[in-house]
C-alpha cells in the first residue's frame, strides 16, 4: 500500500547548504529516501553525497498536503 512520507534535510546549492522538505509517495521510508535521492540530483544536479536527509516521517492522509 503506498503512503505518504514528509522527507526533509539539506543539499549543496553552490557554496551554500539549502533546507528542503517533501512529501513523496511511497510504499517504505527506504523508497521514499531513495525517490528524494533521485529527484534533487535530477533537478539540481547534485550528488548523493551533498544531499543529507535528517528525516522521513510518514504523513497521516489528512495532513498530506500542508507542508511542515
Amino acid at each position: 500500500m503506498t503512503k505518504t512520507y514528509r522527507v526533509s534535510g539539506n543539499f549543496r546549492m553552490g557554496h551554500d547548504w539549502a533546507h528542503f522538505s517533501s512529501e513523496v509517495q511511497s510504499d517504505t521510508p527506504a523508497k521514499a529516501r531513495e525517490r528524494v535521492y533521485s529527484e534533487y540530483g535530477s533537478r539540481h544536479h547534485v550528488g548523493r553525497r551533498l544531499i543529507e536527509i535528517e528525516k522521513v516521517e510518514e504523513v497521516k492522509e489528512k495532513d498530506a498536503g500542508h507542508g511542515r
